[in-house]
């Protein structure tokens, strides 16, 4: 009984950490690409609603890192302009992203879900 009840007492203990650490919301990123004529974006994911500014830079960079944002004549990346948009629930984020979607698939734009991030 003895250790049934350490082993309990140990597994609560090492989930406290993954608890005190969740986060408050989901963020989803899209950014289009003018010289590309493209929507890149991801899927929902756990963040805090005050990263989501962060998540942007990091978002931006990782498409030109990856080579989502580079052209093949050119070694630097191009412009894109987007958001990262954080909200309480998943499918509310995921509801962002059909938005901007649709908005430039409206105007011709392809779209590419990017994976891998975040890393």
């Amino acid at each position: 009984m003895k250790l049934i009840i350490t082993a309990l007492t140990t597994a609560a203990l090492l989930a406290l950490p993954a608890l005190a650490q969740a986060a408050d919301g989901y963020v989803t990123c899209q950014a289009y690409s003018p010289d590309k004529n493209k929507v890149l974006y991801t899927q929902a994911f756990a963040a805090d609603k005050a990263d989501a500014d962060a998540l942007y830079d990091k978002f931006v960079k990782f498409l030109a890192d990856n080579s989502y944002t580079t052209s093949m004549y050119s070694s630097e990346p191009s412009p894109v302009e987007g958001i990262c948009n954080w909200e309480a629930s998943e499918s509310a984020a995921n509801k962002k992203t059909a938005g901007f979607k649709a908005n430039y698939e409206a105007k011709g734009a392809s779209t590419l879900g990017v994976s891998g991030f975040p890393e």
